[in-house]
């Protein structure tokens, strides 16, 4: 995981966040590395968690240029900031998956001096069957090998 992406989540630790990583970096957290062209990173819709992650933002450097903190507290906003491979990708909506289920099933990681939220194997498979794209189904190939 690049600097940046490190960076970014240690400032939603220190303002509480509640967000899951998502996509390609999940799927490396139960696998192992690929290319992926950016970092995907789900966010609990509520208005509580939209204050924190304004001062996320703030604190990281995020420009709010066509997005507001009300974006956040709402489902299905997508905000994206960077180019690939160091696109950043915020979420409200994951198809397939609610948030709160999904936060209780998290998997931590401690590979820094703070921990990383991640979606959980299941909720990788089953956001990944809903997906349906070539690289969905590819990964799903590859996390069933993780089984074996």
């Amino acid at each position: 995981m690049n600097s940046d992406f490190k960076d970014l989540l240690q400032s939603l630790h220190d303002c509480e966040v509640r967000y899951l990583v998502a996509g390609g970096y999940a799927v490396m957290h139960h696998t192992q590395p690929r290319y992926t062209k950016d970092i995907d990173i789900w966010l609990e819709p509520s208005d509580k968690n939209a204050r924190k992650l304004m001062r996320a933002f703030l604190a990281f450097g995020i420009p709010m240029i066509g997005v507001t903190e009300s974006d956040f507290a709402q489902p299905k906003t997508q905000f994206s900031i960077g180019v690939p491979p160091c696109e950043i990708d915020f979420l409200t909506t994951i198809s397939g998956l609610e948030f709160a289920p999904s936060w209780e099933n998290k998997v931590i990681s401690q590979e820094n001096d703070f921990p990383i939220y991640y979606l959980c194997k299941a909720d990788i498979i089953t956001a990944k069957k809903t997906a349906g794209r070539p690289q969905d189904l590819a990964d799903l190939d590859e996390l069933s090998r993780a089984d074996s």
